[in-house]
């Protein structure tokens, strides 16, 4: 879900990165609902299945709630429903950096305003997002490793996502492998917006989630007619073979790992090899959102671009809640060494869901 810095810097491009972004905001670096915290005390292993559509494959029932093991929290397998939306605050697409408007657009809330609206007593060295003097190039954040943590981004920017079925997807016979898509909105300043769809599969049997390439739609600075780009992921080896993206793969608690494989993005002007990395899931407790308060599982990634570009690392954190996707996600700049960066680019904060694949639905 990173890019490389030449795409981070040109025109389009710039909206592709933060479509991709966003529409990983779902799914995390490739592996990425509950309401209750994570107890010492063991809790009930399970809850009763979904009512509503898998997306995807039928191959095994979504199921809900969690199984809370001794060690803490365990995320099981479950599926995306179609007719679950999904609503995230997000920075304008067209003033990424804070320059244009100052960072009240951007959405920070001061920390004596979050307080004072809190139910519960908050650790003042917590995660929160707060008022500060616009940073050139990117976004302030503070947060620590270990929860309780508060995300209380407000702004009138979203990145909007809806679960379909394949049926309802315009391109449909583009992706032969997909079973289902994700139809998105990315809402910016001046009335701009990027919009497209993603075609996804699942894999029961491998209790992973599987992506096979999107769509984007956008009007270019100054035109008057939309342009669309068509990107289907290839092998980095054999070109002419599809092959998916692994977006997410169970089960996840605290102390998984797993690698972060590379593929090659064909179609819309990109046609290059993505960066690859690795990603850990190293701590779980609660966090506070727009869209309610939720027990979460909080993943590292350490993502390297790719050998053809300037070299560089990129940590990202993504907080991940069962049945409810990633509610708060943010990266880090080029090269960031501190594991809590003060500075971020590409955040996203959750703000709604509704549907039948919403927790408590």
């Amino acid at each position: 879900m990173t890019v490389d810095e030449a795409r981070m810097s040109k025109g389009w491009r710039r909206l592709a990165a933060i479509t991709c972004t966003l529409l990983l905001a779902g799914s995390l670096f490739l592996v990425l609902g509950v309401t209750v915290w994570a107890q010492e005390q063991p809790q009930p292993t399970e809850q009763p299945a979904e009512t509503g559509q898998p997306a995807g494959t039928t191959q095994q029932p979504a199921q809900t709630g969690q199984t809370t093991q001794q060690q803490g929290l365990t995320i099981d397998y479950w599926e995306p429903q179609v007719g679950t939306r999904t609503v995230h605050y997000v920075e304008d697409i067209n003033d990424i950096h804070g320059n244009i408007f100052g960072t009240s657009m951007l959405g920070y809330w001061d920390a004596a305003l979050l307080y004072s609206t809190s139910i519960s007593r908050i650790n003042y060295a917590s995660s929160f997002y707060r008022g500060v003097e616009a940073i050139s190039n990117m976004n302030p954040v503070y947060f620590d490793l270990k929860g309780p943590w508060y995300f209380s981004m407000t702004t009138p920017f979203k990145y909007v996502e809806e679960v379909i079925g394949i049926h309802e997807a315009p391109e449909a016979a583009e992706f032969p492998q997909a079973t289902y898509a994700v139809r998105y909105l990315i809402i910016g300043s001046g009335g701009n917006r990027v919009w497209g769809t993603v075609y996804r599969s699942c894999d029961a049997a491998e209790k992973k989630w599987l992506e096979w390439g999107m769509t984007m739609e956008y009007f270019p600075s100054g035109k008057e007619r939309a342009v669309k780009e068509t990107i289907h992921y290839r092998s980095p080896s054999d070109r002419k073979m599809a092959v998916p993206q692994v977006i997410m793969t169970f089960p996840l608690s605290v102390g998984t790992t797993g690698s972060i494989d590379a593929y090659y993005a064909a179609g819309g002007g990109i046609n290059e090899v993505s960066g690859s990395g690795t990603f850990e899931v190293i701590a779980e407790g609660k966090i506070t959102v727009p869209a309610g308060t939720f027990d979460a599982l909080l993943i590292k990634g350490s993502i390297t671009s790719p050998p053809s570009g300037k070299r560089f690392t990129q940590m990202e954190y993504a907080w991940f809640v069962k049945d409810l996707g990633v509610v708060a996600d943010a990266s880090s700049l080029a090269n960031e060494s501190d594991p809590l960066f003060e500075t971020a680019t590409d955040i996203a904060v959750i703000e709604e869901q509704t549907g039948p694949g919403a927790p408590g639905k």
